[in-house]
């Protein structure tokens, strides 16, 4: 039997490292919401049969309020106010890695919400996924946030709050597929057919 567990890896990166204020508020988020749980990782990394990485953005802090913002050429995901940020995956794959270097790595959760442009976003993820496992680092998955529309505990169902590849009308519940499914759907193709071959 293999056990995992999951982990939010909720990095806060200062907008600017001249901005003492907002380089403390990083630390101290950063130090509660992941460097916490590392440590214990990393001492206890004999115990774990795999870890699940969850990862949608980097929050970026301006201020003394941890509010996330982005840099000038960014935008944000403005229905859960995080930067849209796909490649940001990979320095965070890269860091589990190095601090677990025995443990394999699943992407349990990524994607980004509501009007956001889906397909971009995932073409980037798993680009920057793909350039992890080039150097070395051990991801053996990568699973979407979410196939279908999804229902947001603040939020309910709704267009706005809306995590999926393939889209649910909240009203009428009829499912259409966004550009993003047919991203995602290839490249799952192309795996199971390269794992065929090999097999075969």
């Amino acid at each position: 039997m293999t056990v995992g567990m999951t982990h939010q890896a909720l990095k806060f990166v200062p907008y600017s490292q001249y901005n003492y204020i907002s380089r403390i508020v990083c630390y101290v988020m950063t130090a509660v919401f992941h460097e916490r749980f590392m440590h214990w990782a990393e001492k206890n990394q004999e115990s774990i049969d795999l870890l699940g990485v969850q990862y949608y953005a980097r929050p970026l802090i301006g201020g003394w309020i941890p509010g996330s913002i982005c840099q000038e050429d960014e935008t944000m995901v403005e229905s859960m106010q995080f930067r849209f940020d796909p490649k940001g995956i990979l320095p965070v794959l890269t860091e589990v890695s190095q601090r677990l270097p025995n443990v394999p790595l699943i992407v349990t959760e990524t994607g980004t919400a509501g009007s956001a442009d889906k397909k971009t976003y995932f073409e980037n993820s798993l680009l920057a996924v793909r350039d992890a496992q080039d150097t070395g680092i051990n991801v053996i998955g990568y699973m979407p946030w979410t196939l279908y529309g999804n229902f947001e505990w603040a939020h309910g169902f709704s267009r706005e709050h809306d995590f999926g590849v393939i889209e649910r009308n909240p009203s009428t519940g009829e499912r259409t597929q966004r550009d993003a499914y047919q991203v995602i759907s290839d490249v799952f193709h192309r795996t199971a057919n390269q794992r065929a071959q090999f097999v075969a």
